[in-house]
């Protein structure tokens, strides 16, 4: 119960990358980071995109944790700045599989659906470290960093091909 992940996303001239922050909010220390370029054809490519693809990676990152170390019960906060993703994978109703973002979002449902644990979902403010006279929430700090990892994936891989595939689950 006391697993935070956060997700950011970034995208820019039809490229997106994301990053995903998983850890124990209760320790300083450890962490699990992941980094992604969001696939699909550069058309599909948006922020929404971005940030889910950000979930995408949080929440394999923490099924990987659960099969790794048998947790077989608990629960985690999954924090990210973008509400319209988080009510996507949160609703009951189904994306048309013709959609650009179908992809993601089943693949995220379903790996939801497999977790032993239960998760709790807060949304947080982007960019809060544009405010200075913010003080920011243990998550919110890591939203920030989320982001400027998000973003610094984008510039050391911004001349790579974007893989051209949809995600499974």
């Amino acid at each position: 119960g006391t697993g935070g992940a956060v997700s950011d996303g970034s995208d820019k001239h039809h490229y997106g990358t994301s990053a995903a922050i998983v850890k124990d909010m209760l320790i300083p220390g450890p962490e699990m980071v992941g980094l992604n370029v969001v696939p699909g054809d550069p058309s599909y490519q948006s922020s929404y995109r971005s940030e889910l693809a950000g979930m995408a990676a949080a929440t394999t990152i923490v099924e990987m944790l659960c099969q790794v170390h048998n947790i077989t019960e608990g629960s985690i906060t999954i924090a990210l700045d973008s509400l319209r993703a988080m009510e996507a994978v949160k609703q009951l109703w189904n994306p048309k599989p013709s959609a650009p973002d179908f992809d993601l979002i089943n693949s995220i449902r379903r790996r939801i659906k497999r977790l032993p644990i239960t998760i709790h979902w807060e949304h947080v403010k982007g960019h809060q470290d544009n405010d200075t006279t913010a003080t920011l929430s243990p998550l919110a700090k890591l939203n920030v960093r989320a982001d400027g990892y998000a973003k610094q994936h984008y510039q050391n891989c911004r001349t790579v091909a974007i893989p051209n595939h949809k995600f499974g689950g």
